[in-house]
């Protein structure tokens, strides 16, 4: 069989290199995918043209991770060599976030954020893995930033209990690269403001105005007003993104989990690094039927429906969280209303008693 062999040398020219662990532990080859995003339009920076207004977002994103692409450990252990991909991080990167992994995702100087607002204890995949579950593979799982058209941009192995520094380094690589107003969707986006606050990049997500929110499909299950505030459909600058890139994403690798469950590192590395590349040149070719699908129906539908009235979305947002933050406290003679009627079932339970 030299089919294996033929693709690792096609891999190895395309790379150029192949890296020996022994020599270098922590070299990186990453790369952000900003040549495919200067041909998306999505690094407006340098695409922007004299003249052209600024757009309040200049990318959306979505980040998660995702427990399929799991890989046994000590599965062929003899095998030294890295594969060089582009879309991985060094480890050394997300070791500089080391100290800021203390903290639960949502958590802030070791306090819990307003409960009014918290949804994180409503998602149990946000939980940290189990120990046993880490000892038995070395990789645990992915964890990935994407563009709103899908393409994948930066991949995290061996998910850990410690899964704030993956965000961290995420966000800290997306700010370096691509610079202020980008937004990223995430299933707890609502709590991710008090994780970065509370790490030592606090000051670069508010100075780059940078935007968390969650996706519409994770956002239903959040209360009404982390809805308002968090929700897509509510947010400015959003459209008709729903930032559940990820899923579609993972719905594609998850196809690949079986041929790396028990792979070599060297090949887990290179069947992901394989299979987003290719992943990444599909969504390019389909970038401009899916603009099409996905926008030019619903503008026209919006047009027919909407034609003259006026519609002010963004101030029936504005009052209803305004009343439902005046209202987080219950209201004094609601309170003494219920407790006079409950009085009154009480009364009425004892002359029945009684009698």
């Amino acid at each position: 069989m030299q089919l294996p062999s033929l693709v690792e040398h096609y891999l190895e020219w395309k790379h150029n290199r192949l890296i020996n662990l022994e020599d270098d532990q922590s070299s990186s080859c990453h790369q952000f995918q900003v040549t495919a995003v200067d041909i998306f339009g999505l690094w407006s920076s340098i695409l922007q043209l004299d003249g052209e207004p600024m757009l309040c977002l200049a990318s959306l994103r979505a980040m998660d991770g995702n427990t399929s692409a799991k890989c046994m450990a000590n599965a062929a252990h003899m095998d030294h060599h890295v594969f060089p991909s582009m879309y991985m991080i060094a480890p050394s990167d997300v070791d500089i976030f080391r100290h800021d992994i203390h903290l639960r995702l949502g958590e802030c100087d070791g306090s819990q954020v307003d409960k009014a607002v918290n949804c994180t204890d409503n998602w149990k995949a946000a939980n940290s893995t189990d120990e046993d579950t880490v000892h038995v593979f070395e990789q645990t799982g992915i964890f990935i930033l994407a563009c709103r058209h899908g393409i994948v941009q930066t991949v995290h192995c061996g998910l850990t209990r410690k899964r704030a520094k993956y965000l961290l380094v995420t966000i800290n690589k997306l700010l370096n690269v691509h610079g202020a107003n980008q937004a990223i969707g995430s299933n707890i986006g609502c709590s991710l403001t008090s994780t970065v606050a509370a790490s030592s990049i606090w000051d670069k997500p508010s100075c780059n105005t940078l935007q968390f929110a969650v996706n519409a499909f994770h956002g239903h299950a959040h209360n009404r007003r982390c809805q308002l505030e968090n929700h897509p459909l509510y947010c400015h600058g959003f459209g008709l993104e729903d930032l559940k890139t990820c899923e579609r994403i993972f719905a594609g690798s998850n196809a690949m989990a079986p041929l790396i469950h028990h792979a070599s590192h060297f090949h887990y590395i290179q069947y992901l690094d394989l299979h987003f590349d290719q992943w990444d040149m599909d969504r390019y070719l389909e970038l401009t039927l899916s603009l099409i699908a996905d926008y030019s129906k619903d503008l026209d539908a919006y047009r027919v429906l909407y034609l003259t009235q006026t519609l002010n979305f963004e101030a029936w947002v504005s009052e209803e969280l305004e009343y439902l933050k005046n209202v987080v406290t219950e209201l004094m003679q609601d309170a003494l209303a219920i407790k006079y009627v409950e009085a009154l079932k009480l009364l009425w339970k004892y002359r029945l008693v009684k009698v």
